[in-house]
């Protein structure tokens, strides 16, 4: 009825069990994070874009889809090592978010047009230049 317990107290019948549940649960939170396109933007940040489709940001859009952009483009700086100084957050789309924005571009191979569309956000979303190189072009 019972198990042997080692000298602990511990029996290794309850180790699979715990593995078991570790695991299923590591997987479950990485396809979390994984199940939508836009996941960098929505919930994996302080900083939240809720809107499905991601909207385009240009100079002069504010909110807070800028606040999460502003904050994916901060962690690029960090981990590109820039010569710029990291972006206040604010959710206002200005002239230094403008700038940075089309450094990602050139450096992403994107065109140019410091225009957040559906190729800048996939390309922020993706985590290139931040978490990977993403070297390809997409």
């Amino acid at each position: 009825m019972f198990k042997k317990l080692n000298q602990k107290g511990f029996s290794h019948h309850l180790a699979i069990p715990i593995i078991a549940v570790l695991v299923v649960g590591s997987i479950g939170a990485y396809l979390a994070t994984k199940s939508s396109a836009y996941s960098y933007m929505s919930g994996s940040t302080p900083y939240t874009c809720n809107q499905d489709p991601t909207p385009t940001l240009r100079y002069g859009s504010k909110g807070s889809c800028v606040k999460a952009l502003q904050y994916a483009l901060n962690q690029w700086i960090t981990y590109q090592v820039i010569p710029v100084s990291k972006l206040t957050i604010d959710g206002s789309f200005g002239s230094k978010t403008l700038d940075v924005v089309k450094r990602f571009q050139q450096r992403q191979g994107l065109v140019v047009d410091g225009v957040v569309g559906p190729k800048t956000w996939a390309r922020i979303a993706d985590g290139c230049g931040i978490r990977y190189s993403c070297s390809t072009r997409k």
